[in-house]
This record gives C-alpha cells, structure tokens and sequence, in this order.
C-alpha cells in the first residue's frame, strides 16, 4: 500500500483559478510510504502541483503507461515516478530524490489516489475553507 503524509502549510491569499494552486498550495514533510518504508521525503513541497499531475494520469490513463512528475523547482528528473514494468505487470516506484526502491500494483496506485484524493480535500477545506474542485 502506498500512503501520502503531508501537512499543508501554505495557501494563496487571492485563487484566480485552478492554475494558480499549483505553485502556492505547499506543505512541510511531504513522505511517500510504500507498506512502512519511507521512499521519498521532501521538507516542502508544492503538493497540489504533484497531486494535479497525478490525477490527469489517472483519469486519462490506460494501465500502462508509466506516470512521470517533473517540476521546475527541481532540477533532477523524475521528481516522482511510476514506471510500468511490462513483465511483471506492476509500477516501480521511482525519484531522482528516492530513499528506496519499490514495486507497487496499480490497484495500490488507485487506493493510494483515492486516499491522497480524499486526504488534500479534507485540509483544504478544514484549514483554508477551500472546497478542492477537479477537471478531468
């Protein structure tokens, strides 16, 4: 399983649209746990950024091709990656900034959406009064 650990620490003052969360939505300690092994740790991070890429992939993806987040503020690529192994049918977790290796299914990605999903919604809304609204 994989699970998202963030705590949001920035807003923007003004949101003009979807597009200006991207750069202004930041959190402290942002981790990515694969079962109980940390694989990527970032002392602040643009998470509604990452989390905007992410749902593109999810919601326009067919289960085989590889998610790759790059980000300006980083110069090494990719700052996190899913790359779809063919062979064996499942997604090796990948970062320029990675602590450890993982594999994962793509149900664990689905899961782990869902949960990153539900997760950023509820401390938007609980800390900012921001009511997270998705494109597809």
């Amino acid at each position: 399983m994989i699970f998202y650990k963030f705590d949001i620490n920035k807003f923007p003052k003004k949101i003009t649209g979807p597009s200006s969360l991207e750069g202004f939505i930041e959190c402290k300690h942002f981790s990515i746990f694969v079962d109980d092994l940390e694989v990527f740790n970032e002392p602040e991070f643009f998470v509604y950024e990452f989390f905007s890429a992410l749902h593109v992939w999810m919601n326009n993806q067919d289960k085989e091709n590889s998610f790759y987040f790059a980000s300006m503020d980083y110069e090494e690529e990719p700052v996190i990656a899913y790359l779809y192994d063919e062979a064996s049918g499942h997604y090796r977790f990948d970062s320029a900034l990675k602590h450890a290796d993982a594999t994962v299914s793509f149900q664990d990605i689905i899961d782990s959406y869902q949960k990153f999903k539900a997760d950023l919604s509820d401390q938007l809304l609980k800390k900012y009064g921001y009511y997270l609204k998705l494109e597809k």
